[in-house]
């Protein structure tokens, strides 16, 4: 019982004050059959996130010249503080503010927006999956010094007065984890506050299509728990 509360007296609560999501699909080969098949998938993502708001004005088609690589769509969920692009070479889904946003919203928009890629490429594979958290916050039970002691211990001396630590871990593959990273540093945003950026990628080669965003999460709240903070 002891050992149990002091490891639950571990855990620093994370007082989330402002975060944002991204989620990145990248495509093994540029998917060239989306020049002819454009307007199906505009109706096809009209159909489908329509039920988030999205109308014909929130579509918007950028030309990419003078290079090919920079033709995209965007799909604007204004309620949501979201959006859908797609490229010829990889798919995009951004939500800035996940206070406005569910669980349930995310994993369905990725899923609306992937299944409507393979509908319309259906040769589409993808290569890579991934996933970046970003969140602002403070920790009401911790000083955010005593917070990064736990990770860098040290500071050069000599150099003047300290203002600010910060640390980033890279982590190498594993499994259908090509690579991740967790940025721990002073927030630039808010004042007095912790900046927390959690980001993985994944083989998409090894991972089912539906599986890629929620395998995704789960790594990245496993690295928030490995540094033992709980976001709000």
């Amino acid at each position: 019982m002891q050992e149990g509360q002091r490891q639950e007296q571990m855990v620093t609560t994370f007082l989330v004050k402002q975060s944002e999501a991204s989620f990145e699909a990248r495509f093994a080969f540029p998917a060239f059959a989306l020049t002819a098949l454009v307007p199906s998938l505009h109706q096809n993502m009209l159909l489908s996130l329509g039920k988030y708001g999205l109308t014909l004005d929130d579509i918007r088609v950028e030309g990419g010249l003078p290079n090919l690589s920079g033709v995209n769509t965007i799909y604007s969920l204004s309620t949501l503080n979201a959006f859908v692009r797609i490229w010829l070479n990889r798919l995009e889904i951004f939500f800035g503010d996940l206070a406005r946003t569910s669980e349930e919203q995310i994993l369905e928009i990725t899923e609306i927006a992937l299944d409507n890629m393979q509908r319309i490429v259906q040769d589409l594979h993808i290569e890579t999956y991934t996933a970046t958290l970003n969140m602002h916050g403070t920790l009401p039970d911790t000083e955010i010094s005593q917070f990064f002691t736990q990770y860098v211990p040290n500071v050069p001396e000599g150099l003047g007065m300290v203002v600010g630590r910060g640390v980033v871990y890279y982590f190498g593959p594993e499994a259908e984890r090509l690579s991740s990273s967790l940025l721990i540093d002073m927030s630039t945003v808010i004042s007095e506050a912790l900046y927390v950026r959690a980001s993985a990628v994944f083989d998409g080669t090894k991972l089912p299509r539906n599986h890629g965003l929620s395998v995704a999460r789960e790594y990245v709240f496993k690295m928030l728990a490995g540094i033992r903070l709980e976001p709000s």
